[in-house]
């Protein structure tokens, strides 16, 4: 449904990439492609697939990137530990991982690459999605720093995933 509101509403029957409806993780498992671009938009709030946060889900998305390529996650996920330790584990597996909130919204937009920054830091490449956002982009980006002292999520604690999106959604329901 997400997919035919993105075609009639989003100018997404105009784009050319395939679209693929299933488990991330298993797709990527068994494709034989690479990618310039894999978008991430499987969490929210409520349910955020402890399989697709951890770093070995990100080593394998890193393994299907071309040289550039961006792995991007639309993350429903407000300042949290949970947050924190999701860009940790992104940065423990990337040279490089932005930051950008969603304005009005609780979304987080992380960005994560290799060969896309320069050596003086800046963004190499931009996927041209993201170019016509670019104004917003480069005023609210921030790059995220791997930081030995926070958790990273990996598979045998994928139990930890769970635990502190709950307690994320707790914070979040208690601001209302």
């Amino acid at each position: 449904a997400v997919t035919e509101v993105g075609r009639e509403y989003m100018g997404l029957a105009e784009a050319d990439f395939e679209i693929v409806h299933g488990d991330a993780r298993s797709y990527l498992h068994f494709a034989e492609e690479d990618y310039n671009l894999i978008l991430v938009d499987t969490y929210n709030a409520a349910s955020i697939p402890a399989h697709i946060a951890t770093t070995e889900f990100f080593a394998l998305a890193k393994e299907h990137l071309r040289d550039g390529g961006i792995l991007a996650l639309n993350a429903a996920a407000s300042e949290s530990e949970f947050l924190q330790v999701l860009k940790n584990t992104l940065a423990a597996n990337f040279t490089a991982v932005y930051e950008v909130p969603v304005p009005g919204s609780f979304n987080t937009m992380l960005m994560a690459c290799d060969s896309c920054v320069a050596p003086d830091g800046e963004v190499v490449a931009m996927p041209d999605a993201l170019a016509v956002h670019m104004n917003y982009v480069q005023s609210s980006i921030a790059l995220v720093e791997y930081d030995e002292n926070i958790d990273v999520f990996t598979d045998d604690k994928a139990t930890l995933v769970e635990l502190l999106n709950e307690e994320m959604l707790i914070d979040l329901l208690a601001r209302f």
